[in-house]
């Protein structure tokens, strides 16, 4: 039971593992039958149901010993009291309870057998009572012997020969009138029947004998259960002189001596082995498969499945079956079952002939573990089902970052990850196109510092962003000399991310990290973080858009309020100055008249001013802004709206640099320098420069710029974006008019319309205003004949990667929506 390099099926079919040991106490088997003796249920005689064939057993198992028990009786007394009649009961008894044996141990003793030996009985019993009875008692017995012997083969010989000697039983006696010649003849006759008889009976047992042996033969290469007889008889006699050295606990001497348990092993000896045997362990032939059991070396762990064979001799036990795992001798896997069996020979286990049978259990093991799996995929897809039902419930349920964080925990938890996280794309002008983490919920233990609100570039993960782009998942394993991913303070060892989409665009990934595992993610975790990704993204998309409607409105409540203000104090100075002209107009003089009307015209056309930027303002929502372009004069239109501001530019207001020739739209110029000179002398300092320059190259395209300067404190770098956004107002001075806020945000608008820009900076010197517009036409304009084009506005488009500042604009993550002035369009008529 061991293996060199190629290990030998037998000693557990290969390199034998215990598994477990079956022990089935039953009694010695010789072709089937127990130690109990044989039973045939077809047999003559025996019929009806299991109670009733053990009660007609037990009372022929009595009648046979009680008929014993009378003849021995008889025949005492038959002898003591020297009675002939006495003798021939005893007899008969005797033979009657000898035919019950018979036909009890004999499988072909029939009740013609058993008429056959009473016969007989009486024929050597009889001649003690009346000397002339063997004239006819020899020829009856000859007629039964013959009839009984040749009726086992149910030739019509017998029949012919039995006749004669029953004729031989009427002529004798005729022919031969002498008693004793004629006992004489009858003698030869019998002692001659005899003697054929004897003959045949031998023939019938020898065929008898070889036909069961080619039964067994060719059940035995027939058989599709690899079957093996072994010689253990030379294992016996070692146990008995162990035995006989005082060995008590066979199991612990072998295991302590392994030397001895291959001694045993190799007394073992494989008498031959059937063709199944041969092909389940590998072997060529039987030859080799017998050669290379007996030159194998065992090494230690394979010699327990020998060491409980051993054992079960040891203890008088019969069979023993044992799970074995090993390899053929070509070195493919192999499980089995080994059933280990010793036949009885009379009574006593025949160690000689021990049978060994194995039946190949690696399709079953499959089957075994094909259910296993799917059992275990049953139950993770109920618990990834149950997870996903949890966090439906809490994007339900809950609103804000607590349902979002609530959702990942439930995904997490279910799939034992160190963290669960959402992340969005942004474009960030630094580094390009990144994402960062928005939510995320770790495990106890790692709080993953410095990973919420960290930004990483995609330029480091191109693997990563060519397959979420697609819409494929991505994962991998580190290597153990690497990291997927560093944080600021972790290093993530394994790391699986699902795409998520928001209108057919990749807006964010939703995955899993494990910090200090390598694990490789099922697909069953793929498909779950598959199903949970939209819901994470429609939930974020909601939240966001829940987030922007309250914008809307406070900025909804903002506007009325302000524009009711704003609106308020010029309209009660043109409504007070005219219910006084309109009430006592008589009672004032020309020029007090004259300062009321303009009054009531520069209240009336900052209403007007207002209104304007507010149509602005909406016709740039929805793009319906007419933009007539033609060649403009910077530094002309700036003096014209510093003559219509008049009182305003009490202030030191000076323009210089020269004549700024730019090809815009002369209205909306003027619109935007309106705005930034009110803006520069309402909070700006007490000097306002107005500087125009002549057309300059950048990028490719001919721009004019004009500055508007201010000596007053500039505003903190971070305000430098912000105060071009809606209602927005960096600062306020009492002694100056609030506003609405819309006057810097629309001027930008107008700027980008007209293929320019507008841009403020600050440095030592106070507050810079720049405006650029093109000097010439654009390429794609035509100026020969008017008309009207849809053109995109200046500014980034809508595109995966958004940026407002912080990572959530454009129609970037999950919908949102970036400044109105980048997305929509505008009506330009081109006048050359």
């Amino acid at each position: 039971m061991g293996a060199h390099q190629r290990t030998h099926p037998r000693q557990a079919l290969g390199t034998m593992t215990q598994s477990k040991v079956i022990e089935t106490p039953v009694g010695p088997v010789v072709d089937g039958n127990t130690e109990k003796g044989h039973f045939d249920a077809t047999a003559p005689g025996v019929h009806g149901s299991a109670s009733q064939q053990l009660i007609g057993n037990i009372l022929i198992g009595v009648s046979i010993w009680v008929a014993g028990a009378c003849g021995l009786i008889v025949l005492a007394g038959a002898t003591v009291f020297g009675r002939a009649d006495l003798l021939v009961l005893a007899t008969l008894c005797l033979v009657i309870s000898v035919t019950g044996v018979l036909q009890r141990q004999l499988p072909r003793f029939n009740t013609f057998h058993a008429l056959l030996v009473i016969a007989t009985g009486t024929a050597l019993v009889v001649p003690f009572v009346d000397r002339t009875a063997h004239l006819v008692t020899i020829p009856a017995m000859t007629f039964f012997a013959f009839v009984g012997i040749f009726s086992l083969e149910r030739r019509r010989a017998a029949w012919f020969v039995s006749w004669c000697a029953l004729l031989s039983m009427a002529v004798l006696p005729v022919l031969l009138p002498d008693v004793e010649v004629a006992e004489m003849a009858l003698a030869m006759v019998l002692l001659g029947s005899l003697g054929v008889a004897a003959w045949r009976l031998m023939r019938v047992a020898a065929d008898a004998m070889a036909s069961e042996e080619e039964n067994n033969e060719l059940m035995l290469h027939t058989s599709p259960v690899a079957i093996m007889e072994e010689d253990f008889s030379e294992v016996g006699k070692a146990l008995d002189e162990l035995r006989s050295r005082g060995v008590t606990d066979l199991t612990l001497y072998l295991r302590d001596r392994p030397e001895e348990a291959r001694r045993l092993i190799s007394k073992v000896k494989i008498r031959r082995a059937n063709p199944a045997a041969v092909e389940m362990i590998g072997a060529a032939s039987e030859g080799q498969l017998i050669a290379d059991f007996e030159k194998a070396d065992r090494v230690e762990g394979e010699l327990a499945p020998f060491i409980q064979q051993f054992v079960a001799i040891w203890e008088g036990r019969r069979s023993v079956a044992l799970d074995l795992a090993g390899r053929t001798l070509g070195g493919d896997s192999l499980e089995a079952v080994m059933h280990w069996a010793v036949p009885d020979r009379m009574g006593n286990p025949d160690l000689s002939r021990v049978i060994v049978t194995f039946s190949d259990i690696a399709p079953r093991i499959e089957v075994e573990q094909r259910l296993a799996r799917a059992l275990e995929s049953n139950r993770r897809l109920l618990d990834y089902e149950h997870a996903l039902a949890s966090c439906s419930r809490a994007l339900v349920l809950t609103s804000g970052m607590d349902g979002l964080t609530a959702a990942l925990e439930t995904l997490r938890e279910t799939i034992g990850a160190d963290r669960a996280y959402l992340s969005i794309n942004f474009e960030d002008p630094d580094i390009g196109p990144a994402f960062r983490i928005v939510s995320s919920a770790n495990v106890p233990g790692f709080d993953f510092e410095g990973w919420e609100g960290q930004k990483w570039s995609w330029s480091d993960y191109e693997e990563a962003r060519a397959l979420l782009s697609r819409g494929r998942p991505y994962q991998r394993v580190a290597d153990d000399d690497e990291a997927v991913v560093e944080g600021a303070d972790e290093e993530a060892r394994s790391v699986l991310g699902v795409p998520v989409f928001s209108g057919g665009e990749w807006v964010g990934t939703v995955g899993f990290v494990d910090v200090d595992r390598q694990t490789e993610w099922t697909r069953d975790a793929v498909r779950m973080l598959e199903v949970a990704a939209p819901m994470l993204g429609t939930f974020w998309e909601r939240d966001v858009a829940r987030r922007r409607l309250e914008d809307l409105v406070r900025s909804k409540d903002k506007f009325i309020a302000s524009v009711s203000h704003e609106l308020r104090t010029p309209l009660a100075a043109v409504l007070g100055f005219a219910e006084e002209l309109r009430d006592n107009v008589s009672g004032f003089q020309v020029r007090e008249i004259t300062e009321m009307l303009e009054l009531i015209a520069d209240q009336s056309q900052e209403m007007a001013d207002m209104v304007e930027d507010l149509l602005v303002s909406a016709r740039a929502e929805i793009g319906t802004i007419t933009i007539r372009p033609q060649d403009v004069y910077l530094r002309s239109q700036a003096e014209a709206e510093l003559a219509a501001l008049g009182a305003m530019t009490e202030n030191n207001v000076r323009i210089e640099g020269g004549r700024g020739k730019v090809w815009a739209d002369p209205t909306r110029t003027r619109q935007i320098l309106r705005n930034l000179i009110t803006n520069a002398i309402r909070y700006g300092g007490p000097t306002v420069t107005i500087e125009a320059f002549e057309g300059e190259t950048i990028d490719g395209e001919t721009v004019t710029r004009l500055t508007v300067r201010d000596d007053g404190a500039g505003l903190d770098e971070s305000q430098w974006e912000s105060i071009f956004e809606p209602y927005v107002r960096a600062h306020d001075t009492p002694t100056q008019p609030a506003s609405i806020g819309l006057g810097l945000t629309v001027s930008r608008q107008l700027a980008r319309l007209m293929r320019g820009d507008l841009v403020y900076r600050a440095d030592s010197t106070g507050s810079v205003f720049e405006l650029s517009l093109p000097t010439e036409p654009g390429s794609q304009q035509e100026e020969v004949e008017p008309k009207t084009m849809t053109s995109e506005a200046a500014g980034p488009p809508s595109a995966r990667f958004e940026s407002n500042g912080n990572g959530i604009s454009g129609s970037g993550p999950f919908g949102l929506q970036d400044h109105p002035a980048r997305s929509d369009t505008a009506q330009v008529e081109d006048r050359p």
